[in-house]
C-alpha cells in the first residue's frame, strides 16, 4: 500500500514484484511469454512501417526487440497491432 495525504491506500497489485520480473526479463535471466517475429509495426509518430520483433509478457508488450521467450510466433510479414480495436460502426447498415 501507500499513503496519500495521510490516507492509507491499499493496493492489490504488486508493482515492485512486476518491476523486478521485468528487470529479470530485460537482463535475459527470465524469458518473456511470447516473442512475435517477422511482423510489421506502424510507428504512429513517424508513419513508418518497420519490421520489429515484439516481446509480450502477461499480455503486455514489453519491447520491440529480440528477447528470450517461452514461445515464439512467426507473423510472416503481417501487421502486429497490440491493443488495436476497430470499434467503428456503419449507421446505414442498422437502418435495414
Amino acid at each position: 500500500g501507500f499513503d496519500v495525504d495521510g490516507m492509507k491506500i491499499k493496493c492489490r497489485h504488486d508493482f515492485a514484484a512486476e518491476a523486478a520480473e521485468r528487470r529479470e526479463i530485460f537482463a535475459a535471466r527470465k524469458p518473456c511469454d511470447c516473442l512475435i517475429r517477422n511482423g510489421r509495426v506502424v510507428n504512429l509518430f513517424s508513419g513508418e512501417i518497420l519490421e520489429h520483433p515484439v516481446a509480450v509478457h502477461r499480455g503486455i508488450v514489453l519491447a520491440f526487440e529480440e528477447l528470450p521467450a517461452v514461445e515464439s510466433r512467426d507473423a510472416d510479414g503481417r501487421f502486429v497491432a497490440p491493443g488495436f480495436a476497430d470499434c467503428h460502426i456503419h449507421i446505414e447498415s442498422t437502418m435495414l
